[in-house]
């Protein structure tokens, strides 16, 4: 597909949908290496100026993907989203990386253990490469954080994207692909400035005709298993989901799960 494309209408690999990528990778079109490194170079433009990351890992990140890599060549992938690069918010627990939540006078002990939707990831495949940054407690609407650089918003420099989710809003929509943030106890955010839209995560069942699912509804299950663990997950890529492209949802669109 992206050979046949101009070179005008070829998709970066940083930019596909979790379903591009998984079919890229089954089809042999491209590796999770591949996708990877294209997404490194493009957070080595962006992250200098947006300040979204915390604990940014490249080389365990390659070993990840390169591990992701030979499960697809030998036709085993882990998971459903095996390879796919995810991000996610600093007082989500993952084990060995201190657990700051956003403020200067949390202890930096690295955490034993990956908390509940980290695993639920790794156990898919996902290739957890970062986390992205918070206000002190993720109580600030500002995003300001004591202990984290100021996180800029990517649409405009000059002011940031405000939200407990504020790394992660500017992460999304700086194209750093997925990213998991835990449920906020308000039904409203702001992430990303005034064009962000909101929407529930809803499990939907597999279509009709037949009982093989949709490599769609493979992935969005197991997302809903990362929210089952009481938390949302932060997309930037919706076509995932509903089919259609990130410029029809204005590039972002958080699914959150209330339970």
């Amino acid at each position: 597909m992206h050979e046949e494309a101009s070179q005008e209408s070829v998709t970066p690999l940083h930019d596909l949908s979790a379903v591009d990528l998984i079919a890229g990778y089954r089809g042999g079109q491209f590796s999770p290496s591949d996708v990877l490194e294209d997404l490194l170079a493009h957070i080595a433009l962006w992250e200098p100026r947006i300040n979204a990351l915390y604990a940014f890992d490249p080389d365990g990140a390659r070993a990840t993907a390169k591990a992701s890599t030979e499960r697809w060549q030998g036709g085993q992938p882990a998971g459903p989203l095996d390879g796919v690069p995810v991000t996610i918010k600093d007082n989500i627990a993952t084990r060995g990386d201190p657990k700051p939540v956003g403020t200067a006078a949390e202890d930096m002990t690295p955490q034993k253990a990956d908390a509940p939707p980290a695993q639920r990831l790794r156990e898919a495949g996902a290739i957890l490469f970062t986390k992205t940054t918070m206000p002190d407690y993720g109580m600030l609407s500002s995003g300001l954080s004591s202990f984290h650089p100021l996180t800029r918003n990517p649409w405009k420099l000059d002011r940031n994207p405000g939200g407990s989710s504020a790394g992660a809003g500017a992460a999304a929509v700086g194209r750093s692909l997925w990213g998991v943030t835990p449920k906020s106890p308000r039904p409203a955010r702001v992430t990303a400035g005034s064009n962000t839209r909101r929407t529930k995560l809803l499990a939907r069942r597999a279509p009709p005709g037949g009982p093989v699912k949709s490599q769609a509804c493979v992935i969005r299950e197991a997302f809903v298993a990362v929210a089952a663990a009481g938390f949302a997950a932060m997309l930037p890529i919706s076509a995932a989901f509903v089919g259609t492209s990130m410029e029809t949802f204005n590039r972002l669109m958080i699914f959150q799960n209330w339970i």
